[in-house]
Formats: structure tokens, sequence, C-alpha cells
């Protein structure tokens, strides 16, 4: 499907979308992030290193996000399920960057502990309100 929408996109769109991980017992925490971007047909978001979400995302990869979108006909929201590697990827970080300004300034005095990580074999749907599948993301 050439036409199909990109995840990255839509998360955008939404503005925040949260990132689901566990710890190492599988305690399940989530988080609001708000920068992603799209970087040679893939779908990236950064955090800190020393995180915690660092921490659990470099021991567990597996990863779920949601957002809802509004705007449109109609409110819907995203669902995407898959994992998340650790990339160091210049291209990407200057992607976010483009698409975050902000971040480069509150990283600049320590852009050591900026980090990138790639989506990857992962799934995303967007929903309508009731539930129902409207479209298969790229990622």
């Amino acid at each position: 499907m050439e036409n199909r929408k990109d995840l990255a996109t839509i998360l955008n769109q939404a503005q925040v979308f949260y990132l689901a991980t566990a710890d190492e017992d599988g305690t399940p925490h989530v988080r609001p992030f708000g920068a992603v971007a799209r970087y040679e047909g893939h779908t990236w978001f950064c955090t800190g290193k020393g995180k915690a979400v660092y921490e659990q995302m470099m021991k567990n990869t597996k990863v779920e996000l949601a957002a809802m979108v509004s705007g449109g006909e109609a409110p819907c929201w995203v669902r995407a399920k898959g994992m998340a590697l650790y990339e160091e990827n210049e291209g990407a970080r200057e992607a976010m960057f483009a698409s975050r300004p902000k971040l480069k300034d509150m990283y600049a005095d320590r852009m050591e502990k900026f980090v990138m990580f790639r989506l990857v074999e992962t799934v995303a749907n967007l929903y309508d309100i009731n539930g129902n599948v409207m479209e298969e993301l790229e990622v």
C-alpha cells in the first residue's frame, strides 16, 4: 500500500503519545512522550541516557505506544506494539532536532545523554472511536 499513513506523522498530529515499557520484574511503566521523527523509512523517538525508560528498553526492547488523535472528521486513536532498538544514528538525531528544535537546546551541554530508538518489528493501527481498525500504519 503506497498511500498508507505512517506512524510518526500520526503521533506528531497527536502531539503527545504514551510509551509503555516494563521493568525487570514485569511491572509496566507508561509515560508521555512528545518527540518522534520519520527518518529513512523508520519511526524514531528519543530519550535521555540514564532515565528509567532508557534502562528498561535496553533490558527489554518490547514496547507499546498509544495516542488519541483529534481533528479530521472524528477523533481516533493509534496503538503500536513492537520493539524499540537503541541505535546511534546521526541522521536520525538531526531529523529529530529538525522536528523538535527545543530538544537540541535542552541537550546542548549534555549531548552524550541524548539517545535515539528505532521501532522495529512493530505493528501500528489507527482505530475509530469504537475500536474498529481504520488503517494499518507504516512504521
